[in-house]
């Protein structure tokens, strides 16, 4: 059974830088052209394909030591399945649980491209997605972040759902194609053109995050709350009203007019942040994140990562709402 994300997008790569200089040739053309190698085209998301050899729990900690089938130095990567990792058998097509997992399957293993890599051998990285690969006819599983036209934001992909298409997410929840659009998702395939982007039209589509529609609505440890002043997405990162959502989440919230700085107070807990300064106190340290906060309409914007440093964790839930829970 032979894969890859990798290779597919290398010979994709090839055959359209190579076929210029085939042209020439058939022509009869004596110039001897010079061929670049291209650059390899990096996705969001990294896959591993290999055999499991080793699984692994301790103090609730569940792990797969993944042996790969490329030949190199490093060949085994321990995968830890968290709560975030979905398991899919491409057989299938559906959600399997981690029980489903033995010694001896061949999986597909992704992690995002961007996470920084432990200097340790094997590799130990949390694992967005596992798919294993039991299907003789081999279906593909990928991994992507979609824009508007359901094109990767890679370029190695574009997908074409037709009425067959199953369209789902996490908790098998009927969505539309409308859904998968700005959506991060695992696609199901069998055959793909052979362009750059691919094209294909997938069996199944299984989105893992949603792009928010609601852009005035949270909701909080299953409550729902409509924002006084709604979200907005600056640069691809989300910004979010802070003493709505502090407060929903009971804390005190103080504004000082005088040097433009918020401050959250709950029990033991302290967070400090100021207008325009990429610093925030977050209990007492110092925490860089992805923009700074900001005064709009009279209403103070922080990232959503902010809230992640408050304990929280973000998910946008099936009818596009941004879910917050401890």
């Amino acid at each position: 059974m032979k894969v890859f994300k990798s290779l597919v997008t290398t010979a994709l790569i090839m055959v359209m830088v190579l076929s210029p200089f085939v042209a020439k040739a058939e022509e009869g053309a004596q110039e001897v052209l010079e061929v670049q190698e291209p650059e390899y085209l990096l996705g969001d998301f990294i896959g591993v394909y290999g055999t499991i050899k080793d699984i692994n729990e301790v103090d609730g900690r569940f792990s797969i030591l993944v042996e790969s089938h490329k030949e190199e130095p490093n060949d085994q990567t321990i995968f830890y399945v968290t709560e975030e990792t979905l398991l899919v058998s491409n057989k299938s097509m559906d959600i399997v649980n981690k029980d489903y997992l033995k010694e001896g399957m061949e999986v597909m293993a992704y992690y995002p491209s961007d996470i920084i890599l432990p200097m340790i051998y094997p590799l130990r990285i949390p694992a967005e997605v596992i798919a294993v690969m039991e299907d003789e006819e081999f279906t593909s599983v990928e991994v992507y972040n979609f824009d508007e036209d359901l094109i990767s934001k890679d370029r190695i992909l574009q997908i074409y759902p037709t009425e067959e298409t199953t369209i789902v997410d996490r908790e098998g929840h009927i969505l539309e194609i409308e859904d998968i659009k700005n959506s991060k998702a695992v696609v199901f395939y069998k055959i793909a053109a052979t362009s750059l982007p691919a094209k294909a039209a997938p069996e199944k589509v299984i989105i893992l995050e949603q792009a928010l529609k609601e852009m005035n609505k949270v909701i909080i440890e299953g409550n729902e709350i409509i924002l006084k002043k709604p979200m907005f997405m600056k640069e691809d990162i989300l910004m979010v009203p802070v003493r709505d959502i502090a407060e929903a989440l009971g804390y005190k919230v103080k504004w000082d007019g005088k040097d433009y700085s918020v401050e959250l107070i709950k029990d033991e807990e302290v967070y400090l942040l100021k207008i325009g300064q990429n610093t925030y106190n977050i209990k007492d340290m110092e925490v860089y994140l992805d923009t700074v906060p900001e005064l709009t309409d009279s209403t103070t914007y922080v990232p959503a990562t902010f809230l992640e440093f408050m304990g929280l964790k973000l998910r946008v839930v099936y009818d596009g709402v941004l879910s917050l829970s401890a």
